[in-house]
């Protein structure tokens, strides 16, 4: 780490300095022991639905990182430390109790935390610490309602039916890496969105995309024809990709398997054919 920073890139060089040194100096604490040495082999993130199917809040919706820890708490600890060292007007910290447990919320210069819609709004990121994890959300409500809820009402992802075969079709080889989507839900926000409101979306991509849909072949007035998402719900169904490295190579595999409905439709029948004598 110290090798590949660049002293003349750092926007606080100070803070850089005193973060990497082996001293604790006063900081009360050592990046290399506190920080490093509490990092797990484990990082989950989790992507929830939109608040709502306004434009902004399905552009922006919530997300959870779960970062394994041997000792999160003394992780947890050590951040909010780390937080103090880098000078800002704009860098501040609260906390607060929440279900027994401490919610850190602060904000740090030179990350993307601003959302679409959302210039002027107070953002930031905020922590918790949950048995082995650190929790991370850029939405207060979203690690609310994560610490709320009992461990045991949380239905494990493994319990998913088909997701076993679908991990299988990745390969025998053993995967440091893994990925499970389920866009349904989210893309049928989105389309009975540009169904109801066409203009309103074709809106909202020109502004976000700098794209003009209008001049494409899917403009608004064929978003109004649309059927409703339950008509074409069936089409959906979750992928699943993994990866894993040696000192050769990097393999990532993606499987999409068939949506079980339509492996339950019948296939159709097809036209019978019928040989007629010519009449004589």
């Amino acid at each position: 780490l110290e090798a590949r920073r660049r002293p003349q890139r750092d926007e606080h060089p100070a803070a850089a300095a005193a973060l990497l040194s082996e001293s604790e100096q006063g900081l009360g604490f050592n990046i290399r022991k506190d920080v490093f040495g509490n990092l797990g082999d484990d990082l989950i993130v989790i992507g929830f639905p939109p608040r709502s199917s306004k434009f902004e809040d399905l552009m922006s919706a919530p997300t959870l990182t779960l970062l394994g820890s041997p000792n999160p708490k003394t992780l947890a600890q050590t951040l909010v430390k780390a937080t103090g060292l880098i000078p800002s007007e704009e860098n501040s910290l609260t906390k607060k109790e929440f279900q027994g447990k401490t919610i850190y919320s602060f904000t740090m210069p030179g990350l993307p935390f601003m959302e679409i819609g959302q210039t002027g709004a107070e953002v930031g990121l905020h922590m918790a610490v949950d048995e082995n994890y650190l929790l991370f959300s850029m939405d207060e409500q979203t690690l609310k309602n994560y610490l709320r809820s009992p461990s045991e009402t949380h239905r494990p992802l493994r319990k998913t039916p088909g997701l076993k075969q679908a991990i299988a079709a990745l390969g025998p080889e053993k995967l440091t890496s893994f990925r499970y989507d389920n866009p349904a839900k989210v893309f049928g926000m989105f389309w009975e969105l540009a169904r109801k409101n066409p203009n309103f979306l074709a809106e909202g991509i020109e502004a976000s995309a700098d794209f003009d849909i209008r001049k494409s072949p899917f403009g608004a007035e064929l978003l109004s024809t649309l059927p409703p998402f339950e008509q074409v719900a069936k089409y959906f169904h979750f992928s699943v990709s993994g990866g894993n490295s040696d000192a050769h190579s990097i393999n990532y595999r993606l499987f999409m398997p068939p949506p079980p409905q339509l492996r339950q439709s019948p296939p159709p029948t097809p036209a019978s054919s019928q040989t007629t004598a010519p009449a004589e």
